[in-house]
């Protein structure tokens, strides 16, 4: 009966030490535009489109001010799309 006791004590002592221990992650406001341009121009571009969304977890210390850049050549058209993300 003894170790049944001091079984659950330990239990309860590991779960509460893992619940203090687990910090919980900041979240971060992030937004993200892509710009679209066509050489050469087309009708509506260039272009910007922007969205916010919410971030959490351990890797929002490597997503601010990312820029990716995509650029395709179809016969004399060259199509430019700049995806950019930065998180507050």
């Amino acid at each position: 009966m003894r170790s049944v006791i001091n079984s659950l004590k330990f239990g309860s002592i590991l779960i509460l030490l893992l619940l203090t221990s687990c910090k919980k992650d900041s979240c971060q406001v992030c937004t993200q535009m892509i710009s679209e341009h066509y050489f050469p121009n087309r009708n509506g571009y260039p272009k910007t489109t922007s969205s916010k969304y919410n971030s959490c977890g351990p890797a929002n210390s490597w997503i601010g001010e990312q820029v990716i850049i995509d650029r395709e050549t179809h016969h004399d058209t060259v199509y430019t799309k700049i995806l950019s993300t930065d998180c507050e």
